[in-house]
């Protein structure tokens, strides 16, 4: 009997009643499994058919800079799928050849302003950055200040200082920059003023923000040692980053006493310089640095 239902399944697939993940088995014990289509399924018990859904910005009542990098899930209706045209494309054994249009397509070689409806526009000023070797430039980018939308951000940024002395060398991600012929473009943020990373940087935090208050908000027991250095796991590596520059530092100074008691060594008058020095050196390496077999 299942090897019947299996059989009449497969039947409604090839005739394109069913789909091979849009039915549903149903079954009670002591009777027959039968085969619900899902659409009649749907029509009689309230549940929505499996349609495919897509998904844009136009119903967003809050721009998302992070809209354009989530992982696929959805068709999206902003963005332009490749156009198919063969002529008796139903006869397979013959050599058909076909049309493959796939430029330039929406959303991603030129973008209407109605799909990112609420992105900031602003007046840019590019500049040549302080680690340029050349001190020119780069290929195809404006020399004067310049109008162009915010659309997303590429990689990730936050406010710690590379230089602590220097209150601009925060980390700033790149924008993508919409501009006003249609066309985005990555922008690394180090070939735009101060004022725009600045900028660029709180919209980037006050959107992760956002972002956060979506997420699960569960507490999570922070272990003693966490509490111990207050940012946890963080705060530990920065530990033993520190504890390896000290140890380092002290072996530095320790070479000139052991340089000293070779010296010493050598007129074979006392080994006192040597054994003081490699006692020295072993006090000063932290536990959690030391190799065991």
């Amino acid at each position: 009997m299942q090897r019947a239902a299996r059989d009449g399944r497969a039947r409604l697939a090839r005739n394109g009643v069913i789909g091979m993940r849009d039915s549903i088995w149903k079954g009670r014990r002591g009777a027959a499994l039968c085969l619900v289509p899902a659409a009649v399924l749907a029509v009689g018990s309230g549940f929505r058919a499996a349609v495919a859904e897509t998904g844009s910005r136009k119903d967003h009542k809050v721009y998302d800079f992070h809209y354009d990098i989530r992982y696929p899930g959805r068709l999206r209706a902003d963005v332009g799928r490749d156009k198919v045209t063969a002529p008796n494309a139903g006869d397979l054994k013959a050599y058909n050849p076909r049309v493959v249009e796939w430029w330039p397509k929406r959303g991603v070689d030129f973008t209407p302003l109605e799909d990112i409806k609420g992105a900031p526009m602003r007046t840019w000023t590019p500049r040549i950055p302080e680690d340029s070797w050349t001190g020119t430039y780069v290929d195809n980018f404006p020399r004067e200040p310049f109008e162009a939308h915010l659309v997303n951000f590429r990689g990730v940024g936050d406010a710690s200082l590379r230089d602590v002395n220097d209150p601009d060398s925060f980390r700033c991600p790149a924008p993508v920059l919409r501009f006003p012929d249609g066309r985005k473009r990555v922008v690394l943020a180090k070939y735009l003023s101060v004022e725009d990373r600045k900028y660029l940087l709180g919209v980037y935090l006050a959107d992760r923000a956002r972002i956060e208050k979506t997420l699960l908000q569960d507490e999570y027991a922070v272990t003693d040692g966490a509490k111990k250095f207050g940012v946890g796991v963080a705060g530990e590596v920065r530990q033993v980053v520190s504890d390896v520059n000290t140890a380092v530092q002290k072996v530095g100074e320790l070479l000139k006493e052991v340089t000293a008691a070779t010296e010493v060594l050598s007129t074979n008058t006392s080994f006192t310089h040597l054994i003081y020095a490699t006692k020295r050196y072993m006090d000063i390496i932290p536990n959690n640095l030391v190799c065991h077999d």
